[in-house]
């Protein structure tokens, strides 16, 4: 999710980079999936993207990925 003070529209696509881990991956492009308003005066919005990674970067990116968000381990039952 980001903030932002501009208002984009649902399915807008923009350029973009991305820090994961202290990796950037550059010429990505993110896609408007959804916006809320939050109501602040001036308004700002809440929006999430859909990312996309290009091709020769996406092997890092996933790594990187893995590295920020480790999946935690599950729950022993007792």
């Amino acid at each position: 999710m980001v903030e932002s003070p501009r208002l984009f529209n649902v399915g807008e696509k923009i350029e973009c980079s991305i820090e994961v881990s202290g990796k950037f991956f550059m010429g990505c492009q993110a896609s408007l999936a959804w916006r809320s308003e939050n109501g602040n005066d001036p308004p700002t919005w809440n929006m999430g993207f859909s990312l996309n990674v290009p091709d020769d970067q996406k092997s890092s990116f996933l790594s990187a990925m893995d590295e920020a968000f480790p999946e935690s381990e599950e729950e022993e039952e007792f």
